[in-house]
């Protein structure tokens, strides 16, 4: 399952949090070749806890407090709840999903009310929790006329099924609990991932996290992702023998520490506990003299929301770690680094190795060794660690960074300048510090980019200022370049309708050899006047191969893609981002354009029919467009997508059975039946029996991911001619079907029997042989997009070949076939696909 992810849209979803956590016993860190994970990634995995429902403690100051120290750290998710809707705490979620780096929100709240939240706030809900620590031996958890463990596997059943009515999308996460006892007594429950409250006591930041994970399956049963809800450091004394706090200096090592460790062990989200201290005279949970006020990024000077806050040093640490390292944009496959790490204690070394877009990759470097002693609560300065890097090949440069201290570089006097082979005598702190290498001999599958402000207003957008109602033929527009710096679609004013068009068009650049289009992501400012428009701008897209975007380029429909429709955001003016992911024809129509050697791809934004008629209640409403006449530049549309090596598929026929992987027809063939083969030759051709066999192979597609574009196929049997002088070339024919076993008669319909090929056998001995071609490309292609559950080949002679008494009586192929005793000689199906 996945979780939302915001900075590129909050109503959509971002990649594979499905991970298995990874235990790590051992830390070995000499690795020739390591590769490295998306930075941006990283910073997503990022969170913080949040109370805006608490009114007596600095929560309560939103506006002031709350919301731009949110913003100054950079975090772009928060987990927070609720008992009963408060419209204060949707209200200012709201604001935060529509920042213009936007903040989504992990929210605890009851079935009965998911319902209303989902109305009010589609966009800003990331995940919903299941009920929080239920198992607590202070607290009686009640629902349904039900007390623990049954009211949390009734709670949970419920808060599942309610969210899931709404959306399939939000992931469900599953209940927290205190100790492991609660797990195994609640028992398996329905959820997209597990949840952790694991914090490390006053330990080391990885301290009870492998521990923690055990139990895990007892309540997703099969492996899912695993989210931190919280985790976390208080920075007090309690002056009792079970004290657990630490300095706020400690604070401020461990926390980018337990952030890094989580990430490398694959928890998929981690959020700490908590942004602000929360001190409260109304709540004796949270007096000053209580660890739980203490927990915060943000100390406090009193109770209530007007206080004086101040940053701890934590806030500062991990403002400057996510400044460094942030990258956001479309996802991207990493590169690999070849490197050896060694140290003067090295199994409390620990490394993350990242990439960004720009090719450059980011060596994380700490020391997982006690920064505070709890018994004493005294800070410790353990000895900085030596270090050594090796680099398989020269590196352009290497330059450091040290999150505690700022985000701009920091002087090294181990690290040589220009280029650089090895590092020797690096000093590795209890706390990280970051390698920025550039200019190593790797490969980065970067995100390509097509920005519209190269041209020209006239050749990025066009509208077509014809006064009429969009019904009317849009061929009798002319096009022009727009005075207009609105770039509006629609009614100019409530007295006259311009059905104007945007054109965006823009280069195709060069792809690396051998790469296809993968991820493409289309932004667009767009505003509508009233902020409730009456329809969605519909977006199609066609690939020129001239330099021209022509009015009447637009009426040729068989070369137009259609991508459906955007709406625009509230009234001011902000990005409409249309990614492949949501949008797969986005996706289609640029790998398309490539296929057909197209130097440009044009995209028209336009208004539904009747959308916008003189006269109604929408006359004065239009859309504005950020385009070239943008004068600051920020708001141009932006093409962007990925190239990366084509994934490959092999559908074996190992394991299917003999009748599905292998039959053939007995003589004569116009009159035989399909039956299993039970000659091990499996021949084709004369057997001294004058029996024209046919070979039949039939392969399951249902492995093909949902939504593969197929770039190439491959058929491979290994086969043998008797004499290796074979008197003709075999006949290949596919077939698809939807279900049920493939009949002789099957292959008598030529528009479902496609021939695409002759082959011709190697030698006398057993050999492979590969078929691949257009059409086989073509005919899998059309079986996965008719969603056919199999396709099936025939190999046959043409009719007349081998005939008692001629030269050729006593020769045959053998097939390879589901009676091959070597199972590397199976017949397969291998495709490549994106």
């Amino acid at each position: 399952m996945i979780l939302r992810h915001s900075p590129s849209r909050l109503g959509g979803s971002f990649r594979a949090l499905a991970i298995t956590l990874l235990s790590i016993s051992s830390y070995s860190v000499s690795l020739a070749l390591e590769t490295a994970r998306e930075a941006d990634a990283f910073i997503d995995t990022i969170g913080v806890n949040i109370h805006l429902g608490y009114g007596d403690t600095a929560y309560g100051n939103y506006e002031n407090l709350v919301k731009p120290k949110l913003i100054s750290l950079g975090v772009r998710h928060v987990r927070d709840g609720m008992n009963s809707y408060n419209s204060d705490m949707v209200n200012n979620l709201i604001g935060l999903s529509n920042l213009p780096n936007p903040i989504s929100v992990n929210l605890i709240v009851p079935p009965a009310i998911v319902d209303e939240l989902y109305d009010a706030m589609p966009n800003a809900i990331a995940s919903i929790e299941g009920p929080n620590e239920t198992d607590n031996p202070k607290k009686v958890f009640s629902y349904d006329n039900k007390t623990f463990p049954q009211s949390t596997q009734a709670y949970q059943s419920a808060l599942y099924n309610a969210v899931k009515t709404e959306s399939a999308d939000i992931a469900v996460l599953a209940p927290s609990f205190m100790t492991g006892g609660g797990p195994q007594q609640v028992g398996i429950v329905p959820c997209d991932a597990g949840v952790l409250h694991s914090y490390p006591g006053g330990g080391l930041p990885d301290n009870g996290l492998d521990s923690g994970c055990s139990w895990l399956p007892l309540i997703t049963g099969v492996p899912k992702p695993v989210v931190a809800t919280e985790t976390g450091y208080f920075t007090f004394n309690e002056g009792n023998s079970s004290n657990q706090g630490i300095s706020e200096a400690a604070q401020a090592k461990y926390l980018p520490r337990l952030l890094l460790e989580y990430f490398r062990r694959g928890v998929a989200r981690t959020y700490l506990y908590e942004f602000i201290d929360t001190w409260s005279t109304s709540n004796a949970a949270f007096n000053n003299t209580n660890r739980e006020s203490h927990f915060g990024l943000i100390a406090v000077s009193g109770p209530g929301a007007n206080v004086t806050a101040r940053e701890k040093p934590a806030f500062s640490s991990l403002k400057n770690l996510i400044a460094i390292l942030q990258d956001p944009g479309v996802s991207f496959e990493p590169a690999s680094l070849g490197f050896t790490l060694s140290g003067s204690n090295q199994p409390a070394l620990r490394h993350v190795l990242l990439q960004k877009r720009d090719g450059s990759f980011w060596l994380i470097l700490w020391q997982n060794v006690s920064s505070f002693n709890t018994s004493t609560y005294t800070d410790l300065t353990p000895a900085a660690q030596t270090a050594s890097i090796t680099f398989s090949q020269p590196v352009g440069s290497v330059t450091c960074y040290r999150p505690s201290v700022g985000v701009n570089p920091v002087a090294n006097s181990a690290i040589p300048t220009g280029s650089v082979t090895a590092i020797t005598g690096l000093s590795v702190p209890d706390e990280p510090i970051i390698l920025k290498i550039t200019g190593a001999n790797t490969a980065v599958t970067s995100p390509i980019i097509a920005d519209v402000a190269a041209y020209g207003a006239g050749e990025a957008l066009l509208t077509s200022d014809s006064a009429v109602s969009y019904s009317d033929n849009f061929a009798n527009a002319t096009i022009f370049s727009s005075d207009y710096a609105d770039e509006k679609i629609g009614s100019y004013s409530p007295n006259s309708v311009r059905a104007y068009r945007a054109i965006l068009k823009f280069d195709l650049p060069s792809l690396p050899e051998g790469q296809v289009v993968q991820d493409v992501t289309l932004q667009v400012y767009l505003r509508s006047k009233s902020g409730n428009p009456n329809a969605a701008a519909e977006l199609v897209a066609f690939s020129p191969e001239d330099t021209a975007a022509r009015v009447t380029d637009w009426n040729d429909t068989t070369n137009l893609i259609s991508i459906g429709s955007v709406i625009a955001p509230a009234r001011a003016l902000g990005p409409v981002t249309i990614d492949s992911a949501t949008y797969p024809q986005l996706g289609y129509a640029i790998r398309d354009a490539y296929l057909r050697g197209a130097r440009h791809v044009a995209f028209r934004l336009q208004l539904a029919g009747g959308a916008y008629v003189a006269g109604s209640s929408s006359a004065g409403d239009y859309y504005d467009i950020g385009s070239t006449k943008n004068q600051t530049g920020t708001q141009r549309p932006i093409l962007s997508f990925t190239a990366g090596a084509p994934r490959t598929l092999r559908i074996s026929l190992a394991s299917a059975p003999a009748n599905d992987g292998f039959l053939k027809s007995p003589s004569p063939y116009s009159t035989a039946t399909v039956a299993s083969s039970t000659d091990p030759s499996s021949r084709v051709g004369d057997s001294n029996l004058n029996e024209s066999y046919q070979a039949y192979y039939k392969f399951p597609l249902a492995s093909i991911p949902a939504g593969a574009q197929i770039t190439g196929a491959r058929f491979g049997v290994y086969n043998r001619i008797k004499t290796g002088a074979p008197v003709h070339d075999l006949i290949l024919q596919t077939y698809e079907a939807s279900s049920g076993p493939v009949q002789l008669g099957d292959w008598t319909n030529q528009t479902q029997a496609r021939e695409i090929g002759d082959i011709f056998s190697p030698a006398a001995g057993m050999g492979l042989w590969a078929f691949d071609s257009p059409e086989l490309t073509s005919a899998l292609r059309g079986a996965v997009s008719r969603n056919s559950s199999f396709l099936a080949f025939r190999l046959k002679l043409p009719t007349g070949v081998f005939t008692t008494g001629t030269t050729s009586t006593f020769d045959y192929y053998s097939l390879g076939t589901t009676e091959n005793t070597d199972a590397n000689q199976r017949p397969y199906l291998e495709l490549d696909y994106y």
